[in-house]
């Protein structure tokens, strides 16, 4: 597996002929038994606004109100 696909193969010919030096592929590392990273903070997407009459303060009493994010973090 390399950083581009055979598809991708003609640009990276370009590249080479545009620059003057001959890039050779390499083979990417293999993933290993690794997992996968997570990370720390997810975001979410709200599907509402003016139209919909949804004020930042609802939003933010929605996610911090009872049992959710504590508002002063």
């Amino acid at each position: 597996m390399y950083l581009y696909s055979d598809k991708e193969h003609y640009r990276v010919a370009m590249i080479d002929e545009y620059m003057d030096i001959a890039i050779e592929p390499e083979t990417l590392p293999q993933a290993g038994g690794q997992k996968p990273l997570k990370p720390s903070m997810v975001t979410i997407e709200i599907a509402g606004g003016k139209k919909q009459k949804v004020r930042a303060g609802d939003i933010l009493g929605a996610l911090t109100g009872q049992n959710g994010v504590d508002g002063k973090k």
